[in-house]
This record gives C-alpha cells, structure tokens and sequence, in this order.
C-alpha cells in the first residue's frame, strides 16, 4: 500500500484514504431485519407488504419511498419467520429495485441512466441472477445487450447504476470510490434475495468494483471481468490532480450522438479518486477464492491489454480463473464485431460455474 502522503497527493479525499485502507475491515452491508409486528404471521405479512407495494406504484415520489421502505420491512418479518418463504424473497428484491428506480427518477436519470431488471422467464427455480456494473463515466445503458443475452439464456439480471451517473456529468463531480463499492454491495444483495446464486459482471471500473465485491464477500458465485485496468496507458490521468481547477471536463472519445450509454464530458475532479481505485485494489485479490473469468480486448487503448489480466490472475486464489481475448475495442459490452460471441462466453461462463444454473 501506498503511504498516507502519495495517496493525498493523487487527489484522494480523507474519506477515500480512510475507504481503501479498511476496506478489508469493514462490516457487511446486508440490511438486517430489525422490527417487530408481534402476532403477526408470514403469509399475512407479505400480503400487506404486497397491498403497500401496489399503493406505491400509483403514488406520489414524497410518499412512494416511504411506503416502500414499509414494504420492504414486511417482507423481511415473513422471511424472519420462514427464511424460505419464495414469493417473500421475490417481492423483496422487486421493493428493493423499485426503490433503486425511483431514487434514480427522482434524481433525473431517463432511458440510458436507469437501472434495469430483467426477469427471466423461469422465475426463481434456476436460482441464479447476475448484476452487471458498467464502467465509470458511463451508464447503466452500457450493459444492456449483454443483459438480454444473459435473459435470454434464462437468467434474472439487474443492471445497476453507480452514485453520480445517468443524469449528467455535473453530478460526477461529487461522486467517490466509497460510494460506488457500497452501491454495489446493495446490488448484490438485492439480487440474493431474488435468486440462490449471484454473478457479478462488470465494465472497466465496475470490473474492479466486482472483483473487490468477490474479495470480501464469501456469497458472490463468479466474477467477469471486462476490461478492468490495471496498468494505464493514459498517462494525462497522472495529471489530473494538477491540472483541476485549471481544466474541469474531458470530452469522452466512447460519446456520440448516436450512443447515449455515455456521459459526454468526465470530471477531472473526479480522476484521483478512479486511479486510486485501479492502483491500491490489487493487493486485496488474494482474497477473492470464487470463479473468475477475465476478459480482455487486444486493442484496449487504455490499459495494457497483455499485464491487466496477467497481474489479475496471478494475485486472485481462485480455482477456476480464465483470461480470454476478444473484441475490438476497450469496451466489450457493445458494438463490438464479435459481440455475440463476447457474450455467448459470458453466458457459458455462468452456467458452467452455476451447474448449468441448477440449484
């Protein structure tokens, strides 16, 4: 690890100094059931729950995430009375996500920008869900397509979103690498309620944010890793620090007008706290002991296509960890030449390391 001096001095913030180096320390997240309703039986419990739920889709957002939450604590007193309960797991993880949809709503997040859940057409009985972190600077939209392929081979799916994305790269200014972890932490555990098994895919940054997830979190069935850098080759992000609040934004090569799954300008502001996120997450992979499949495009023009995913391997204590090449380009979730083929492997992946998603 690095000393407290070099870590400032590459614009972290005292609360990102304080994430990274307890980072191996901190206590779960998982909400715990923590009310009562003496008297009151599961099956009745999820029917109110449930009337509650429906009350929320028709009202107003001042009251939609208060009722919500009530909701949500309904669910969890039928589940701590019958911790199988199915239609209470299921109804949970909906009220969680709805939650998720409103807050981004509430925040002005539209189309791209909102997270997404896709329900696969078995219900729960194939037990295996996958989230999918997009990269930062970019949006929940990023991970679309590989969502509906992993639908289509019958997995339930949720997109997320990260603190300060899908709305405008104003509010990246503001977002940290603490947060981030933690949103995706709460991402996992909404699709556990939904499903028996988790994968965790992610993009780039959100790579990183799902291999640091696996490194302190036993429950996490397999990681994909697309593209997560770890040697950089943008050497302009070494001056960031220095040169906010001189130059504030830089205009994104991935943005066009044609594809709205990005955010068009990037913080500089903001860069310190991504590059002490890619430079301080190796030394915690020892940790991560879950399947791990790394996946890499040769031409990546911002990290080292050949170290990233050879440094990755070489530090996580999984059993099963593949690196595999494909694609055209840095980003592997999109207009790719061989998109399909990109995510066939993620597909593959997923039902070789979930028993073909048999419980």
């Amino acid at each position: 690890m690095k000393s407290l001096s070099t870590i400032i001095s590459t614009g972290y913030s005292a609360d990102e100094v304080k994430f990274l180096s307890r980072l191996g320390q901190r206590p779960f997240r998982k909400p715990e059931y923590t009310e009562s309703y003496s008297g009151l039986q599961a099956k009745p419990a999820v029917e109110e729950g449930i009337r509650m739920l429906e009350s929320a889709d028709t009202a107003a957002m001042s009251q939609k995430l208060a009722l919500l939450d009530r909701a949500a604590t309904y669910f969890r007193h039928a589940l701590h009375l019958k911790p199988d309960y199915e239609l209470a797991h299921r109804q949970l993880g909906k009220t969680m996500f709805n939650k998720e949809l409103s807050l981004a709503r509430q925040e002005g997040c539209q189309g791209f920008g909102e997270p997404f859940m896709l329900r696969a057409n078995t219900g729960r009985a194939k037990g295996v869900g996958v989230v999918l972190v997009h990269d930062y600077g970019a949006k929940p939209g990023q991970m679309r397509q590989l969502g509906e392929h992993l639908q289509r081979r019958g997995y339930w799916v949720y997109g997320m979103r990260l603190p300060g994305h899908g709305r405008s790269h104003h509010s990246l200014d503001y977002s940290r690498p603490c947060e981030w972890f933690n949103t995706v932490e709460d991402a996992f555990w909404l699709m556990n309620e939904m499903t028996s098994r988790t994968v965790v895919v992610g993009q780039g940054i959100g790579a990183i944010l799902a291999l640091l997830l696996g490194a302190h979190l036993r429950e996490v069935s397999g990681i994909i890793s697309l593209a997560a850098p770890v040697k950089l080759k943008a050497y302009w992000m070494r001056l960031a620090p220095m040169l906010y609040p001189m130059v504030k934004y830089r205009m994104q090569k991935l943005y066009n007008e044609n594809n709205k799954a990005y955010h068009r300008y990037i913080p500089i502001k903001s860069i310190g706290g991504m590059r002490g996120l890619i430079f301080e997450f190796p030394p915690h992979l020892r940790r991560v002991t879950c399947p791990v499949l790394l996946m890499q495009s040769r031409k990546d023009d911002f990290s080292y296509a050949n170290k990233s995913p050879q440094i990755i391997a070489g530090k996580v204590n999984s059993r099963v960890c593949r690196i595999r090449y494909a694609g055209d380009k840095y980003v592997l979730t999109e207009k790719n030449s061989d998109q399909e083929q990109i995510n066939e492997i993620c597909a593959d992946f997923v039902s070789e390391i979930t028993n073909g998603g048999k419980r």
